[in-house]
């Protein structure tokens, strides 16, 4: 397929769902942007060209350790397929930013590293798509605080009173009017938020050549600020799961897995406020049975035994060492969520979508119901191979030799669950098993999958998108924008859009997204026609061939008079 650089408006191509198999993630167009953010630790300050013990260049050259990184001549290796973009600023959006660094993935490009260079290794012998390692963060910065993500709520803490997101005093004396100041909790946030969006608007600017991207993932190496305020330490384990749900909501990543790096310094078992943040980061980890809905996309790397000397706050003496491991783990955590997990697949080009347990993974898949959601209404029920009548007692048994029922079968929502005083699903390890061709093929890639599993607890899947994207027009999903395309487009023009979803909108020819099919449109179509082919003129000419356009041939019977006049204008 032709990239025709043309974007929906509205953001329908704002996703964030990852190309995959049990695996290898597999190659697709979109760029897989993983966001890190984080204080100094994931700023990083690895010493790189040193020539002595705990520098970079001394690891690889000397001890042989990391010999990736190496290109053979006494110098550092750049990575083709992995790129850096790593973007500051003190304070909120309008804040000055800083662009520190933007280019392929080296250790040469820089005088100090930070986790990136494991991590970017991790992922890019994983994923056979241009990766970006997105980093927007700058040092000093509290979780409690500088960093506290929207809708975080005041809280009373040893008499005071602490602030909640928005608030411009960061505590006060319970029951007193609080002293506002130059700052405001969550200041930070929002400003590495909006620096991160920046580089996603640009992406051809950051990432040359591409001009889609998907969120695959989110990196958090943070926490040594909170360590000197006990109100904070003590709160930093609902602050950090507010973290997690908000970054998901603003970047539009439901399913996007999480990693978590603890301070290198903190060891299990230890007390005070350093002990209270590595508990919090530790219980955010989706085996650690907390949070039922994390299980298998969030992950907290445990850096202590990996730290290699100092503490956070002292950079941990800047031994690169100690970056390098903790980023190998955080990357290797990340691939593991990945590839390591049962998963939900949805074919781009089929439509078809299936529940998988890859042969890496740890342990069957059981649950007793399930629902896949999508606000955008991209499901179709009637192709709906569901569990009931098809792998349970009443069809081939291989999920449940008991009966399971229907409980919502629509555009936006299918549900079933065993029926009670019979078995529990199960499906085993290398295991696929087809729900059918239920995805409306159109940009809206917003499935959700939640289940229960036999403890009754509540769990959630990642789901993915498999395969090359349809262009923009491409509305059959053949890999190019031609007359059928046209022919499927004019079957919608003009016509009331109101009553279908935002995919079955698209599905007849609505390319703006505002719900109709009008003359906006058809501009968008032939503009992205001609992008497919052989650029200006070459819409007019199928036009004029009418034998390319599928029955109906005559051009006067498919197209309506407010569009024939456009298209004679246009001609």
């Amino acid at each position: 397929m032709k990239r025709n650089g043309l974007a929906l408006i509205g953001g329908l191509l704002a996703t964030s769902v990852l190309c995959a198999s049990s695996d290898q993630i597999q190659g697709g167009e979109p760029v897989k942007v993983f966001i890190m953010m984080g204080q100094s630790n994931m700023l990083g300050l690895g010493g790189v060209n040193g020539g002595t013990d705990g520098d970079l260049d001394y690891a690889v050259n000397t001890e042989g350790l990391y010999p990736y990184l190496s290109n053979g001549m006494g110098g550092f290796a750049t990575r083709t397929d992995v790129r850096q973009t790593m973007v500051q600023g003190s304070g909120g959006a309008t804040a000055t930013t800083s662009l520190l660094v933007n280019n392929f993935l080296s250790p040469s490009n820089r005088s100090q590293l930070g986790p990136e260079h494991g991590i970017g290794e991790m992922l890019g012998n994983t994923i056979d798509a241009p990766v970006l390692l997105l980093k927007s963060c700058i040092g000093n910065r509290s979780l409690g605080w500088d960093l506290l993500p929207p809708g975080s709520e005041q809280y009373d803490f040893g008499g005071n009173t602490y602030a909640g997101y928005g608030d411009t005093t960061l505590k006060w004396p319970t029951g007193t009017t609080p002293t506002p100041v130059n700052w405001q909790a969550g200041l930070q946030y929002d400003g590495d938020i909006a620096r991160a969006r920046h580089v996603l608007d640009n992406i051809g600017t950051y990432y040359p050549g591409e001009t889609e991207y998907e969120i695959a993932g989110f990196f958090w190496w943070q926490g040594d600020k909170d360590r000197y305020d006990a109100g904070h330490a003590t709160r930093y384990e609902q602050n950090l799961v507010q973290l997690i749900e908000q970054l998901r909501v603003e970047f539009d990543a439901p399913n996007a897995p999480f990693i978590a790096a603890t301070l290198g310094q903190t060891q299990i078992g230890d007390g005070g406020n350093d002990g209270a943040i590595l508990d919090a980061q530790l219980a955010v980890d989706g085996d650690a049975g907390n949070y039922s809905l994390y299980s298998g996309n969030v992950k907290t790397v445990y850096s202590n035994p990996l730290s290699l000397g100092g503490a956070s706050n002292s950079h941990y003496n800047g031994n690169a060492k100690t970056y390098m491991n903790i980023g190998e783990a955080m990357g290797q955590a990340m691939v593991e969520l990945l590839t390591n997990r049962a998963y939900v697949e949805v074919d781009r080009q089929t439509g078809e979508v299936k529940i998988i347990v890859p042969s890496t993974a740890a342990s069957d898949l059981d649950l007793r119901n399930y629902t896949i959601s999508s606000p955008g209404g991209a499901l179709d029920n009637t192709a709906w191979s569901s569990i009931a009548g098809n792998y349970d007692g009443g069809g081939t048994t291989s999920v449940d030799s008991g009966n399971w029922s229907i409980d919502t079968s629509s555009i936006t929502e299918l549900s079933e669950s065993a029926i009670a005083g019979g078995a529990d699903g199960l499906i085993g390890i290398n295991t696929e098993v087809s729900l059918g061709n239920i995805w409306i093929k159109s940009p809206i890639e917003d499935f959700e999958f939640l289940y229960t599993d036999t403890s009754n607890l509540p769990r959630a899947l990642t789901v993915r998108y498999t395969g090359d994207r349809a262009g923009l027009g491409d509305l059959d999903f053949d890999g190019s924008v031609d007359a059928n395309d046209f022919a499927l487009f004019m079957a919608g023009a003009q016509a009331d859009l109101t009553a279908l979803s935002v995919a079955q909108q698209y599905n007849k020819g609505d390319l703006d997204g505002d719900g109709d099919n009008d003359i906006y449109d058809f501009d968008i179509f032939r503009l992205a026609f001609e992008a497919d082919n052989a650029g200006p003129g070459a819409f007019a000419a199928m036009v004029a061939a009418y034998g390319a356009v599928p029955e109906p041939g005559s051009l006067a019977l498919l197209i309506p008079g407010g569009l024939m006049l456009a298209l004679r204008r246009r001609r």
